[in-house]
């Protein structure tokens, strides 16, 4: 079995949290994505997003095999 790599697009839409962390205003969330041995990708904030925010972002990650 032939076993290729390519590339990953992974696209953050947006998120749906469960309680509001500040008392005044609305938060500031931002998403994190780790992906195998220590690889970090992180959305860009968005300011006043609340408990609904939408990004958008899209991340392309080179997949060397399938395992």
């Amino acid at each position: 079995m032939i076993q290729v790599g390519g590339v990953l697009t992974i696209k953050i839409v947006e998120g749906v949290l469960t309680r509001d962390t500040e008392t005044f205003g609305k938060m500031d969330p931002y998403c994190l994505l780790e992906i195998g041995q220590g690889k970090k990708l992180k959305t860009k904030v968005h300011n006043n997003g609340g408990k609904y925010p939408k990004w958008g972002d899209s991340f392309e990650i080179n997949v060397d095999n399938m395992n």
